[in-house]
């Protein structure tokens, strides 16, 4: 049952005593993370999200306006996150709410397709960018069913633009102080100027003027919109010698235009003129005074009285939720799957370099005489699975996050193939009988070698890289098994019980236990310094830092680094074992510190994105000159491929483990996008990445200067094999 509080209280919720990315500023000392709430007398009926501008206090928000009192009184829960500020790409303030919302969601039992944002400036910016993120990336907690936006930026390029003219004009002191500021940050996140790299601007700005489909605006078709802008010419002209190409109003116009011809039917603008007032009486059209409260409240109560927040059937396909078993009619499925291979063949730069056009074609109509009206939305998943890995590109795939199914119903136990053997790895409380080390001769009827050749068949790997999709199936086994054999409502293993074969029925976990189970403490970025064998070892589990975190990675190499030379260590490892990849900034970084000559990352003429990674980068003058050792496997793809590529190549280090996942040759930059009626999510790569170096093939990973394989028993006594090759070589070099 829902904690009630007296209507109109405000409740402080604290989340946590640190802000590390100045979610919240201007609050003096304190760094705690919170969120005030107001709860209904009654049961919720939806959520409104109010979000203050930049710099501006919550409670100074609260003073501007009076639509959280009416929606308390409307039986709406309010929540205001302690956000004014943050990062520039907002990633990171995005998952704090998705915290918020879950804690919300979970204690008042509100809807989470019921939630409203409401935000002045960079507020109206962040409710934005999470409902395009929500749509595009698939990656948020819930998607909101109306955002009123009061006076934000919504094209960076054009952002940009007025802050170059602000400083040319140099009248307000306070508006030149943030247009420098502000380019300078762009310029620095996005690697330059809107002119230079267009396509990052693009991907970060909630509209693009001119773009198709006005860019990231068109995943706003199911999202109610409803912009707020003043217009004051006299405030425009006279007190900020600005004129109606720097206000805000011009490009909400052509935002909700332009999310109108995409086809959103709840989409407008309200212009004001002159209503704009700050708490002291002066104008402003950029201040919570231009809207209207009760107007306000009565287009969210219509919004959330109608089922549906557009009239029309796609925004039910698009947002339906569907059962395993749940069916849609043959002719959605085909048309689904003829969008996924248009796609395919439009926007990928090299859709048959693993697979001729024939025998792709063949392909595809075997899978359409496959499917028929009684083909469950599970089965169809898992056929656009293998449709995308058929391309051999990593980047290319699909996923079903808007099917129902939990954890519970993959397989149970914990299991590692190994010399095309199936073995249990982790004792299990509830099916005793399976202890480490069992070997599983069949799952249902199906033997593991049938097994782990049909889920082979729906992993995306670039090059169809063996070893990657071996380690993409030992991590993920529970999962794949459970799609390839239709998500049973029993497993059957077959074992070897000494000499003998037995049949056993496995218990399941429940969903809590599962969750226990898989939790995880691997740290992305590991620094230890051993002073006594003389090693330093750098641990380097992702390079997902890109934009406004590089400099955390950049500060966390720089540091190892120095360390290792003040305690004049001789020997380093750098532990890139499954590694998935990320930003290549950070792997020129890295180099830059091992590196013995100046090197090119990418070669030349082969990206849009990283023209800086074209040109020859030289090592830092302290790079490290000592013994340098390399781990890597087959879980190192993508990134991490291309690092590799370049290590191998020019003979920087020893690089010891197995084959990694990627090589020096990837697919990327993909566009996203939801198959229509299934809602299925899919990811097609549009550029090749190549980096500088010869002699490689894009079908095999880059080859370790000494092979390390791991047996069942170095995997079940948890030896690290690698380490102790390191430590030999180290000895022999002595």
């Amino acid at each position: 049952m829902a904690n009630i509080a007296p209507a109109q209280e405000l409740i402080k919720v604290n989340i946590s005593t640190e802000d590390p990315y100045h979610y919240y500023i201007n609050d003096k000392e304190s760094t705690d993370l919170f969120y005030y709430k107001m709860v209904p007398e009654h049961a919720p009926i939806g959520a409104l999200v109010l979000l203050p501008s930049a710099g501006e206090s919550i409670e100074s928000m609260l003073n501007q306006t009076s639509l959280h009192h009416l929606a308390v009184e409307n039986n709406l829960l309010v929540v205001m996150p302690s956000y004014n500020m943050g990062t520039i790409q907002q990633e990171p303030e995005l998952e704090f709410f998705d915290l918020i919302f879950k804690q919300l969601v979970d204690e008042h039992q509100v809807s989470k397709d019921r939630f409203i944002f409401c935000g002045l400036s960079k507020g109206a910016m962040i409710s934005l960018t999470y409902g395009v993120r929500a749509v595009r990336d698939s990656n948020r907690y819930l998607v909101p069913k109306g955002i009123i936006g009061l006076d934000p930026p919504v094209d960076l390029a054009r952002l940009y633009r007025y802050c170059e003219r602000e400083i040319k004009r140099n009248f307000s002191e306070a508006g030149v102080a943030e247009a420098k500021w502000l380019k300078s940050v762009y310029e620095q996140v996005y690697g330059g100027s809107p002119d230079s790299v267009p396509s990052r601007y693009q991907e970060a700005s909630v509209f693009t003027y001119g773009a198709e489909k006005g860019g990231n605006a068109q995943y706003l078709n199911n999202i109610a919109l409803r912009m707020h802008t003043d217009l004051n010419v006299d405030f425009l002209i006279n007190q900020r010698k600005r004129d109606l190409y720097d206000w805000n109003g011009t490009d909400l116009v052509a935002f909700i235009n332009q999310v109108k011809v995409n086809g959103n039917k709840q989409a407008e603008v309200i212009i004001t003129r002159d209503k704009g007032k700050r708490p002291d009486g002066s104008a402003n059209p950029h201040s919570w005074s231009i809207m209207d409260a009760d107007s306000t409240m009565e287009w969210m109560l219509d919004l959330l009285k109608s089922d549906k927040t557009n009239i029309g059937e796609d925004k039910a396909q698009e947002t339906k939720r569907y059962e395993l078993n749940d069916r849609l009619p043959k002719s959605n499925y085909l048309e689904d799957l003829d969008q996924l291979v248009d796609s395919i063949r439009i926007n990928h730069p090299q859709p048959y370099e693993f697979i001729s056009k024939s025998d792709f074609d063949n392909q595809i109509a075997l899978i359409k005489a496959s499917i028929t009206d009684s083909t469950t939305i599970s089965e169809f998943a898992w056929i656009c699975n293998s449709i995308a890995a058929t391309v051999g590109c990593l980047h290319t795939s699909t996923n079903s996050r808007n099917i129902n199914f939990s954890p519970n119903q993959f397989f149970p136990v914990k299991v590692h193939y190994s010399n095309a053997k199936l073995f249990v790895t982790a004792p299990d409380a509830l099916n005793t009988e399976l202890t480490r080390g069992t070997e599983i001769l069949s799952i249902n009827g199906v033997d593991i070698a049938e097994l782990k050749n049909g889920i082979s068949r729906h992993i995306s790997s670039d090059g169809y890289n063996q070893g990657f999709i071996d380690a993409i199936i030992n991590r993920y086994f529970g999962y794949f098994a459970a799609f390839q054999l239709n998500f049973p409502p029993v497993y059957k293993v077959e074992v070897m019980d000494g000499h003998a074969r037995k049949e056993l029925l496995i218990n399941h976990k429940t969903p809590d236990e599962t969750e226990a189970s898989e939790s995880t403490s691997i740290k992305d970025l590991d620094f230890s310094i051993d002073p006594a064998e003389q090693i330093a070892k750098i641990g380097i589990k992702s390079f997902v830092y890109y934009d406004e975190r590089l400099p955390i990675f950049k500060s966390f190499i720089d540091s190892c680094f120095t360390q290792i030379e003040q305690n004049n260590i001789g020997n380093v490892v750098i532990d890139l074992r499954d590694n998935g990849g990320g930003d290549p900034f950070c792997a020129a970084h890295l180099l830059q510190y091992i590196s013995k000559k100046s090197f090119r990352y990418y070669k030349k003429g082969s990206t849009t994105y990283y023209k800086s990674l074209e040109k020859k980068i030289n090592p830092f003058k302290n790079r490290f000159k000592g013994n340098l050792f390399v781990l890597i496997n087959s879980g190192c793809a993508s990134t991490t491929g291309h690092l590799s590529s370049i290590l191998k190549y020019n003979h920087i280090g020893i690089l010891i483990g197995s084959e990694t996942g990627a090589t020096y040759s990837c697919n990327a930059n993909n566009i996203t996008f939801k198959l229509k009626h299934s809602g299925i999510d899919a990811f097609v790569a549009t550029k090749i990445y190549q980096t500088d170096v010869s002699g490689f093939k894009k079908s095999q990973g880059i080859v370790p200067d000494y092979p390390v394989l791991r047996s069942i028993d170095d995997i079940l006594s948890e030896r690290d094999v690698e380490m102790e090759k390191v430590r030999e070589l180290i000895k022999i070099g002595d």
